[in-house]
């Protein structure tokens, strides 16, 4: 047994990248690189005991080229005597020019759904060492935390790869004393895509500097590996201590107790969770998210992918998926005598209460309650309504000497600007008795002589809103 096989056995162990009795996706373009990984894989099927589909992609990119690439594969695979499915993109049709990410998503959607049809449970992808160097370097020129520092792991959702640790040298001596063929990209020796810059221009000198490079590096992607892994950990187990999901309010303050570094990965966690697959949450998503805690602004809102928000109020944060503050206004909607009423995400419930000893009772059990307020029924002009207050309409607040703009009790209320414009007012036929949860009319106060009551309280309020 060679010694490059008997690395690879060792190394699926380890990781534990191949599961008993089940099917393996072989991804293979024909190159070096997937040509060594079916062969090992071969090797090693009977002995793990799993059966071998290959899956080969045509880019198209090459014309007649890639066309062969595909014809050898093919042959390849039957030789072996595994099924093989060979898809193709249509980049023809594809919205823009082509790019490098472009064709990795198309590729990654074929082996995706390849997989599926073939019954796989892993895919085995032909990374090596000398890939694990590229795409470390590639991390670090765009700035990746320690997640992109620590490169690619052996195990990712169903993606495996066997030759991580492998270089791309040893490759080339394993096929040629297998004598296996193989096929040449001829685009490999253009400095078009990133990586093949990278990969001409940029490693050879890195190389001539430390010729341990790939060794370096892959012991580096190891211990980053295993220390993102602790961080991990802790975000999740900090993330359900402090109880942040979606429509939970949060202390702000509970976030900025904690290490810069553990909230970082506590923000991305949280925001992933709530976006649902989170593939589109990246590191400026989560500084944007820092810098509006940290920030001297009481109020804020960072917009997010997957229509993810995130909400700032004054010492209150949360997220949600479903803000409604550029939908249209509730329209006002009268308060029945007995029952309850749905405003926009607001529920108010109406009652009245009869005799001044239950009366009095009712406002002892209430007490400071925001969202309960007696209104004497003998003062009241017409019936009680829920409304949108109008612009710089006032009232005359109890305990105060003058009238207040509802603009100016939404502020000292610390409600979020965003929100004010539509906080609803309970009113009569005369004006304004009740900003709801935050201020009362002096208007229609109950007292000893008052003998019926009208009674409104708030049964639900968005479950993003603070407690006021």
């Amino acid at each position: 047994m060679s010694v490059l096989l008997s690395s690879v056995r060792r190394f699926c162990r380890e990781h534990r990248l191949i599961l008993p009795d089940s099917t393996v996706l072989a991804a293979c373009s024909g190159g070096v690189d997937s040509v060594t990984l079916l062969d090992v894989l071969a090797g090693m099927a009977d002995e793990f005991s799993f059966q071998l589909h290959v899956a080969h992609f045509n880019h198209r990119l090459r014309a007649e080229e890639s066309d062969e690439d595909a014809r050898f594969v093919k042959r390849l695979a039957e030789s072996y005597g595994f099924p093989c499915t060979v898809g193709e993109w249509d980049n023809l049709v594809v919205d823009g020019p082509v790019s490098e990410a472009r064709s990795r998503e198309a590729r990654y959607r074929f082996l995706s759904e390849t997989a599926l049809a073939a019954g796989a449970i892993r895919v085995a992808l032909g990374h090596t060492a000398d890939d694990q160097v590229e795409t470390v370097i590639l991390n670090l020129v765009r700035g990746a935390g320690l997640k992109g520092l620590r490169g690619m792991i052996p195990l990712r959702d169903s993606c495996i790869r066997p030759l991580l640790e492998i270089s791309r040298s040893d490759l080339m001596v394993y096929l040629h004393t297998r004598g296996l063929e193989f096929r040449q990209d001829s685009t490999n020796a253009e400095p078009v895509w990133r990586r093949n810059k990278l990969r001409l221009d940029v490693l050879p000198l890195l190389t001539s500097m430390n010729p341990r490079l790939a060794e370096d590096i892959g012991r580096m992607c190891r211990v980053l590996k295993d220390e993102d892994s602790v961080m991990d950990r802790l975000a999740d187990k900090t993330v359900t201590e402090i109880g942040f999901g979606p429509g939970q309010p949060l202390s702000r303050q509970s976030l900025l107790d904690l290490h810069p570094g553990i909230r970082r990965r506590v923000l991305f966690k949280a925001l992933k969770r709530v976006a649902g697959n989170g593939k589109e949450i990246g590191s400026k998503h989560v500084e944007a998210v820092m810098s509006v805690l940290g920030s001297e602004r009481d109020n804020a809102r960072v917009m997010l992918p997957s229509g993810v928000v995130f909400i700032r109020e004054y010492e209150t944060v949360l997220l949600s998926v479903d803000v409604p503050v550029n939908g249209p206004l509730p329209e006002m909607q009268a308060l029945p005598a007995v029952g309850e009423v749905a405003f926009g995400e607001w529920v108010f419930k109406t009652d009245t209460v009869v005799g001044s000893g239950p009366i009095g009772k009712m406002l002892k059990d209430t007490g400071d309650s925001p969202d309960i307020e007696l209104f004497d029924e003998t003062s009241l002009t017409g019936a009680l309504q829920v409304r949108i207050a109008t612009n710089g309409e006032r009232l005359c607040p109890l305990g105060f000497v003058g009238r207040r703009k509802v603009a100016d009790i939404l502020r000292e209320a610390r409600v979020a600007p965003f929100r004010r414009p539509t906080w609803p007012v309970i009113s009569d036929g005369e004006g304004i008795l009740w900003v709801a949860g935050c201020r009362r009319s002096g208007r229609a106060s109950v007292c000893g002589q008052t003998e019926q009551a009208v009674v409104v309280s708030v049964l639900k309020r968005p479950r993003y809103q603070k407690d006021l």
